[in-house]
């Protein structure tokens, strides 16, 4: 005796419960990871359209040499 199958949609909304279950499921394992990825990537983003940041131009340290003299010593602006 074969059994007989369900209405079709009662099938449909089956296959529609599952399709849904299984893409949360997917979205809540994997949801966090990209989200992650995606704030880093609209972090650099913003980082290059900022442009790098200012830095202070500081004279590089001196030898330890009293009467040594450094290269940018012997260059005048």
């Amino acid at each position: 005796m074969a059994r007989k199958p369900a209405p079709r949609p009662i099938r449909t909304a089956l296959v529609v419960a599952g399709w849904v279950g299984a893409a949360a499921l997917v979205q809540a394992v994997l949801g966090a990871e990209i989200g992650a990825a995606t704030r880093l990537l609209e972090q650099g983003i913003e980082q290059r359209f900022e442009g790098p940041p200012p830095q202070q131009a500081r004279p590089p340290a001196r030898s330890h040499e009293e009467d040594a003299f450094e290269p940018w010593e012997l260059v005048s602006v």
